[in-house]
């Protein structure tokens, strides 16, 4: 008799062998050119990372879509939620094996491997190396799993911000329980500590856990507490931990619950709201744009402090992609300059596959002088457009966005919601007016607009009307054209020590 679990590891071998033949069938539904393949393989490896990555992170709104759509799509019923979400989790962990199967022109061989698996299986517990379980002889301090485990992921590659990240999660978990032989741990431990995560007070580091303590750094007080997300977060990262534990024969069993912290019914538009054309006018009207003069310095100090509101506001592109770009992101397609957004070095950094897209720049960037400023960046041997943002973290738009905060946003008495991403939501707002078509706009903002993506379109002369439909009343009218003489740092300098 076939037990649930095994029907749940044949549904979602299913689910994979699916959709590895939708995906093969679409790129196999007209013919391609050598440069297309090449975009194409390109893309397969981005997908290979990301979803690994998402299976790490236990980040399961991928597989639950294709899980979701796999149900309507074959009109079976759905199954129960416990089973459901079992059935998600297996399925974040094969959607890789589709991007390595059409990586290798191979099917995927699934069954192969699962009778590979269950012979192994078969013969470890022959040979006595079934996973240990917990006893005196074995029991490892929490502290010492912790390392092997951060130790472990660093050398797989994990980028510097994704390590910093676990490390700050585990930090709460090590200051909650002590350096406690990790075995001994129980679904008491793990139901005590995912009760104390919404309770971390915000902005408390790794090194306030050290000195303080966990005790010092929670609260009972609602404004001060982090917000579910972040306590989730938190959770999602150490029930991965607690996964390699149990893989390592550390511990018999998760402790922390399956069940995340509930999020509160809250409107989600009241933390997106965008900046309006009166907000804009303000922002604008400040002399950096209006008179090209400085803040610290009698020139504009850095080229991005100038641009980087301004790209925002008419492409509605992320900071940190805007702060990551160089001169080879800004090519023609056709006869229209765009905004290429892409993994072109490694030091580059993608939220998604679908953030890989061709944005067309808005007229009124080219009237202010954007193009000229690139021209003369790549003339004079420059390569990255904003040289004073360097990457923290795996991370480049902390500081510009504490910058345009302090600078444009608390100097000019503008209310909190107006941060450099806030012209994301504006962006979507007006592009929603004009545009009937979704695929468009997600298309422009790198939203999920397929199931994994697609392929950048050398065609964007149907998407040049709908960008340059962004308009804020005129709040950028008054801009003069910009030369590179009006910067402090010149535009190609090298700069290491200097504020952003």
């Amino acid at each position: 008799m076939t037990s649930c679990y095994e029907t749940l590891k044949n549904q979602a071998r299913n689910i994979i062998h699916h959709y590895h033949r939708m995906e093969l069938a679409d790129w196999q539904s007209s013919p391609r050119t050598e440069d297309e393949y090449e975009i194409w393989i390109d893309f397969l490896q981005l997908f290979k990372s990301q979803t690994t990555e998402a299976a790490r992170l236990n980040d399961l709104r991928q597989s639950q879509r294709l899980v979701n759509d796999y149900f309507a799509d074959t009109e079976q019923p759905v199954l129960p939620p416990e089973q459901l979400n079992q059935l998600t989790r297996m399925v974040c962990d094969r959607i890789p094996d589709i991007y390595s199967a059409m990586l290798n022109h191979q099917p995927i061989d699934l069954e192969e491997e699962q009778k590979q698996s269950t012979e192994k299986s078969s013969s470890d517990v022959a040979k006595g190396t079934e996973p240990a379980s917990i006893n005196s002889t074995n029991i490892v301090p929490l502290g010492q799993a912790i390392g092997e485990y951060l130790s472990e992921n660093q050398a797989k590659g994990w980028k510097v911000r994704t390590i910093n990240q676990y490390q700050h999660s585990l930090v709460v978990a090590s200051s909650f329980f002590g350096d406690v032989a990790i075995g001994t741990l129980t679904r008491e431990h793990g139901r005590a500590l995912r009760g104390i995560l919404p309770k971390l007070i915000k902005g408390k580091t790794q090194e306030d856990l050290h000195k303080d303590g966990i005790k010092n750094c929670t609260t009972d007080t609602a404004s001060m507490q982090i917000s579910s997300v972040t306590a989730n977060n938190h959770m999602n990262r150490l029930r991965e931990f607690f996964r390699w534990s149990e893989s390592m024969g550390y511990i018999n069993r998760n402790p922390l619950p399956d069940d995340n912290i509930p999020m509160p019914k809250v409107s989600k538009q009241a933390k997106r709201n965008p900046i309006t054309d009166q907000e804009a006018k303000q922002i604008f009207a400040h002399p950096l744009f209006a008179e090209h003069k400085g803040i610290k310095t009698r020139k504009i100090q850095h080229a991005s402090h100038f641009w980087l509101p301004l790209i925002a506001a008419y492409s509605g592109m992320r900071l940190g992609e805007i702060s990551q770009l160089s001169v080879g992101n800004i090519r023609k397609l056709g006869e229209h300059w765009c905004f290429m957004v892409e993994q072109s070095s490694e030091d580059h950094y993608l939220k998604t596959p679908n953030a890989q897209r061709a944005i067309p720049v808005h007229n009124e960037l080219i009237r202010i002088g954007f193009i000229t400023f690139v021209d003369y960046v790549r003339a004079n041997g420059g390569e990255r457009l904003f040289t004073n943002i360097r990457l923290l973290q795996g991370n480049y738009s902390n500081k510009p966005s504490e910058w345009f905060i302090k600078q444009l946003r608390d100097n000019l008495g503008l209310p909190l919601h107006v941060t450099p991403h806030a012209f994301r939501h504006s962006v979507k707002d007006k592009l929603s007016r004009v545009e009937a078509n979704p695929e468009n706009i997600s298309r422009l903002l790198g939203h999920a607009g397929g199931q994994y993506g697609g392929l950048v379109s050398t065609e964007v002369s149907h998407l040049v009307p709908l960008i340059n439909a962004i308009d804020y009343g005129a709040a950028t009218a008054h801009i003069q054209p910009i030369v590179p003489d009006a910067f402090h740092y010149s535009p190609v300098s090298t700069l290491s020590d200097v504020e952003v």
